[in-house]
């Protein structure tokens, strides 16, 4: 998983992943939007956390805005330290790598 993080980070996704990764995001979208639940939780997401209006085309065409170039950024400040999140009674001694 860190050797593909770090290519990632160093190499930046091909413009044909963007494009990929863009298609999904917008069609998975569009498709929960077919459900009333997810629209319903969606609104209410909008409208109380955020403080925006409700308007799932919006949603759809913010995902289709988004650059190759803002996509490589973003990847390029993805950082180098590892990290892990864990529930339970653990110690961080138990996750540090050998």
């Amino acid at each position: 998983m860190g050797e593909i993080v770090n290519e990632l980070r160093e190499d930046g996704p091909t413009q044909a992943e963007v494009d990929r990764a863009r298609s999904y995001a917008a069609g998975a979208r569009a498709i929960a939007f077919e459900n009333t639940n997810a629209i319903a939780r969606t609104a209410a997401n909008q409208a109380i956390v955020y403080r925006q209006d409700i308007d799932p085309d919006a949603a759809i065409a913010q995902l289709d805005a988004v650059t190759f170039d803002q996509v490589r950024e973003v990847a390029a400040g993805i950082s180098s330290d590892y990290s892990v999140a864990c529930v339970g009674p653990h110690k961080t001694e138990e996750f540090e790598i050998a």
